[in-house]
């Protein structure tokens, strides 16, 4: 408990490897092309640009996407991307396959309401995390 992994689309995986794979082959060729140029320099840049932003970012977002009870916290990580979500504000939480970007690698999708915010999450163990949630959420109505 306390911790739980996004679902992963079986289709989402496949386009984020096949994305991976194209930059992590169109980043090695530039760089091939650079030293085979003398390094020029405007290659070098676009290597440099191109791996980390079409190789690390989606596998950071894929393997890094998570979610997380800390305290009096909801923790959403998906990659660089952090949200924390004070448990005592969600006033709802409700089910939806929204696509719209969130940090949820599924359209099988929660959507947390707190304040005037709101964020889709997409737990791999959904019963569990609501069950958890409720949990959480009636322990701080309660001042625990």
């Amino acid at each position: 408990m306390g911790k739980y992994a996004s679902k992963v689309d079986w289709w989402l995986k496949l386009i984020l490897m096949g994305g991976i794979g194209i930059s992590f082959t169109s980043s090695v060729a530039l760089i091939v092309s650079a030293l085979l140029m003398s390094g020029f320099p405007n290659v070098w840049w676009a290597a440099l640009i191109s791996l980390p932003i079409g190789v690390v970012l989606p596998l950071w977002i894929w393997r890094g996407t998570h979610y997380a009870f800390a305290g009096s916290l909801l923790r959403i990580r998906s990659g660089p991307f952090r949200w924390n979500v004070p448990i005592a504000n969600i006033t709802t939480v409700s089910k939806t396959r929204n696509p719209l970007s969130s940090p949820a690698l599924s359209l099988d999708r929660l959507r947390i309401e707190y304040g005037d915010k709101s964020v889709m999450i997409s737990p791999h163990r959904t019963e569990e995390f609501l069950k958890e949630l409720e949990e959480r959420r009636q322990g701080a109505a309660a001042g625990r």
